[in-house]
């Protein structure tokens, strides 16, 4: 049912992408957008919002322009998924105390759930609380053990179930201490979007996926690289290019009139005092960090790296400077 839900509302949106959707109103400037409930959504207090599919796929698979996959296919529905829970709305407003309650909460459940097969087990720490998102970290002492699937596999169960539904945005991190090798200081660094694995979850819940499938799906589509080397921004000479999402975790004053921030990512970065107010960062600010340049309809993905703030779905662009893996 979940299945055929999903198929027949991506279906609809990306027919309202065409061109003879509304007499083409929703090809046009400025976009359309949806929002979308049914009875489950509305007796829990939740929607989603959204525009068109006019590229669906292009925002998963890292290209521009559209993407044509195939309707029945996996690819196609985390898709259009992906596309839709990044735009999941709370009807009810977010605080920063139910947010950290929330966050202290799912940490609890996962060691819980964790020490029931491990004797060795990570901490669990609420790196940022805010009215809108969360982010979690979980700290091993050894650099191997994060890429042991079954710490992973206890995230949809826990963190999942206890903050599905919540309305905030965030992740969780994984990662270990630095550790010295030839190419310089090195560490694992994993970030998994809140959002993913409450899908995970969800999909689980409503039988399309077991535990084990479910646990898949969220390892090879939600999880992302955060810095893993401590003195350049990547980490061999084989990347060049850069897209995270993260928030600003905490700031302060540079030199010359700039600003030094630390991100959720594990970078540090310098902007300069002008951007920094013109894009009104802060503590718990959510951001994009890419190194993707435009000019004219080129996209080129391996330019300078920029900080990206949205104000309202006003993107705000700060130029910034990589100084080192915090």
């Amino acid at each position: 049912m979940r299945r055929a839900w999903s198929s027949a509302l991506f279906q609809i949106l990306e027919d309202m992408g065409k061109d003879n959707s509304l007499n083409g109103a929703c090809t046009e400037d400025p976009q359309c957008y949806f929002s979308i409930s049914d009875a489950y959504t509305e007796g829990r207090h939740w929607h989603y919002e959204t525009t068109a599919l006019r590229d669906t796929g292009s925002a998963i698979q890292g290209f521009s322009g559209p993407v044509y996959i195939d309707q029945a296919s996996e690819s196609w529905y985390l898709a259009g998924w992906k596309r839709l829970i990044a735009s999941k709305r709370s009807d009810t407003p977010g605080s920063q105390n139910n947010a950290l309650r929330l966050a202290e909460s799912a940490c609890e459940r996962y060691l819980s759930a964790l020490m029931k097969n491990h004797t060795e087990t990570p901490s669990c720490s609420v790196m940022s609380a805010t009215s809108q998102a969360i982010y979690i970290a979980l700290d091993f002492g050894n650099i191997m053990t994060p890429t042991l699937p079954e710490y992973t596999f206890e995230l949809p169960s826990t963190v999942g179930k206890t903050l599905d539904n919540s309305g905030y945005d965030g992740q969780v991190v994984l990662r270990t201490p630095w550790v010295a090798t030839v190419q310089g200081a090195t560490r694992v660094y994993r970030t998994i979007p809140l959002q993913g694995i409450e899908f995970a979850y969800e999909e689980e819940q409503s039988g399309l996926r077991d535990e084990l499938d479910a646990w898949r799906m969220l390892k090879s589509s939600f999880f992302e690289s955060g810095q893993i080397a401590r003195d350049r921004l990547y980490y061999d000479d084989t990347e060049n290019s850069l897209h995270r999402t993260a928030a600003v975790l905490r700031y302060l004053a540079g030199p010359s009139d700039t600003v030094i921030l630390d991100t959720t990512d594990g970078a540090e970065w310098m902007v300069s005092r002008d951007d920094f107010e013109r894009c009104k960062l802060s503590a718990g600010s959510e951001i994009q960090i890419t190194t993707e340049s435009i000019s004219g309809n080129a996209v080129s993905r391996d330019g300078p790296p920029t900080i990206t703030r949205q104000e309202k779905g006003v993107p705000c662009a700060a130029p910034a400077s990589f100084l080192k893996g915090w």
